[in-house]
C-alpha cells in the first residue's frame, strides 16, 4: 500500500513513521527543507494534563489531553531512545492565577483534583516522568511560598504540579534522523502541495517543487496533515469543516543561555496570558497575548507564515512579552537584560475549531476535545488539536490506513 502524507509536523511525521513501520511505503510532502519547522518546532512543547482546560467543566477536554500526554514518551520511544528523550524534559510547571481570571482559584483546586482523578483512573494507570517525580501531582502553595515565587500583589493563588514540557528543537532533529534512514519512507520537501484530485486507486496530489509542478500518485491513501492550510486542500474534494475555525498566527520568545536558577516554567490562568518554560539545554521559551498574537483568519486559503511573520516588530515583541512574564515572577526580571542576540522570535500557524480568541471566556478554543480524524474514503484529515495530541493520534492515523 502507498501512503501520501502531507504535511510534516509532529503528526505527518510520526504518522510516517508508524504506517511505514507496519509495512507501507510512504510519501511525506513538506513545503520546509526538514520535517517540524513551523509550528511543531516554535511552541512551549507542553504535555498537556488538561490543568489549563478548566473552563471546560465537561472534562473532555482534560480526557483528551491525558489520552495524549500518557501516550507521547512511549510512542515516540518506538523511533527515538529513551535516554535521548529524558534530556528533553523542561522544569516542571507552576500555574499562576492572576486576579482577573476566568476560572476563580476555588473552581482551579476543584478542576486540578479532577485532573488528578482522571489521570489515575487511566488504564493502565501512567507514571509521572522522571523530572517531575518528586512533585505532587498538583499543590496549591501557601501564601508565604507564593509570595517567594510571584508578586502577591499580580498573582491571586499558585500551584506547583507535575506538568512538564519537552524540548521541540531537541526532538525534531530526532525524529528527522528517523525519517531520513527509513527505507520505506520518501521525503519531499521544499514541495509546495497545489491541488489534490481523484485517480485510479485514490488520489493523486499535484505538488511544485525543486522539479517543477507535476504530479505524483496516485496514492491508495491520503492523508492531510496539514495544518493552516488544511481546510483548503479539503475543500478541493468537497469537505467542510466540522464548525467555524481560526487559524491563529502566533509567535514565541526563545531566549539561549542560561536561565537563572531560580526561574520556574510558570503557565498564568485562565485568559489571554501566557507561559514561561525552562528547557534542559538551557533554552527558555515565553508567550504572552496579545502581543505574540499577529493576527487570526477564517477563510480556507493558502496561508503563507513567512509572509504572515514578516516585518513584524520583534524587538518590540520580546521586550513586552519578557517584562510581562517578569511582573508576575520576577525571577525572569535577568531574562530583560539578554543581548539581542540570544533572542528569536519563532512561530507558526495554529488551527482550531473556534470564532473568538482565548480572551472570550466562552471561546470554543477553551475546549478543545472535537479533534481527530475526518475520513472520506481512502482520504483522511486530521485536525491534530494540539502539540500533545500528535504521536499518540499519529498510531490513530495509522490504524486508519488499513495495513498491506
Amino acid at each position: 500500500m502507498t501512503t501520501a502524507i502531507l504535511g510534516a509536523g509532529i503528526l505527518g511525521t510520526c504518522a510516517a513513521l508508524e504506517i511505514a513501520d507496519r509495512g507501507g511505503r510512504v510519501t511525506l510532502v513538506e513545503r520546509r527543507a526538514e520535517p517540524l519547522c513551523e509550528a511543531s518546532l516554535h511552541n512551549e512543547g507542553k504535555l498537556h494534563l488538561g490543568l489549563t482546560y478548566a473552563a471546560d467543566p465537561s472534562l473532555r477536554t482534560v480526557r483528551t489531553m491525558l489520552y495524549g500526554a500518557s501516550r507521547f514518551l512511549d510512542v515516540l520511544a518506538r523511533w527515538i531512545p529513551a535516554d535521548a528523550l529524558r534530556g528533553l524534559y523542561a522544569r516542571p510547571f507552576d500555574y499562576v492565577v492572576l486576579p482577573d481570571t476566568q476560572v476563580p482559584p476555588d473552581a482551579v483546586d476543584r478542576h486540578f483534583a479532577a485532573v488528578e482523578a482522571a489521570w489515575r483512573d487511566l488504564a493502565p494507570a501512567p507514571g509521572l516522568p522522571p523530572a517531575a517525580a518528586d512533585r505532587p501531582f498538583w499543590r496549591r502553595l501557601s501564601a508565604a511560598e507564593l509570595t517567594a515565587r510571584y508578586d502577591p500583589g499580580r498573582v491571586a493563588a499558585a500551584y506547583e504540579t507535575a506538568e512538564i514540557a519537552v524540548a521541540p528543537w531537541g526532538l525534531a532533529p530526532l525524529l528527522r534522523q528517523a525519517v531520513a534512514r527509513h527505507p520505506r519512507i520518501e521525503w519531499l520537501g521544499r514541495t509546495r502541495i497545489t491541488g489534490i484530485e481523484p485517480a485510479r486507486g485514490g488520489h493523486a496530489v499535484l505538488v511544485e517543487g525543486p522539479a517543477g509542478r507535476g504530479r505524483i500518485g496516485p496514492f491508495a491513501s491520503v492523508v492531510n496533515a496539514l495544518w493552516a492550510n488544511r481546510p483548503w486542500l479539503d475543500r478541493m474534494l468537497g469537505i467542510e469543516q466540522p464548525g467555524p475555525w481560526l487559524t491563529r498566527f502566533k509567535v514565541g520568545v526563545h531566549v539561549q543561555g542560561p536561565p537563572p536558577d531560580d526561574l520556574r516554567s510558570v503557565t498564568a490562568i485562565l485568559g489571554p496570558y501566557g507561559d514561561v518554560v525552562v528547557h534542559a539545554d538551557g533554552r527558555t521559551y515565553l508567550s504572552w497575548y496579545p502581543d505574540c498574537m499577529l493576527g487570526t483568519s477564517d477563510r480556507p486559503e493558502l496561508h503563507d507564515w513567512a509572509a504572515r511573520a514578516a516585518g513584524i516588530d520583534r524587538q518590540g515583541i520580546a521586550r513586552r512579552t519578557m517584562a510581562a512574564m517578569a511582573a508576575l515572577h520576577p525571577a525572569a526580571r535577568p531574562l530583560l537584560e539578554r543581548p539581542e542576540g540570544e533572542i528569536d522570535i519563532q512561530g507558526g500557524a495554529i488551527y482550531a475549531l473556534a470564532v473568538s480568541d482565548i480572551d472570550d471566556r466562552a471561546s470554543r478554543l477553551h475546549r478543545r476535545h472535537d479533534v481527530g480524524i475526518q475520513s472520506r474514503g481512502s482520504y483522511h484529515s486530521v485536525d491534530t488539536g494540539k502539540f500533545t495530541l500528535g504521536p499518540a493520534m499519529a498510531i490513530d492515523v495509522a490504524d486508519r490506513v488499513r495495513a498491506p
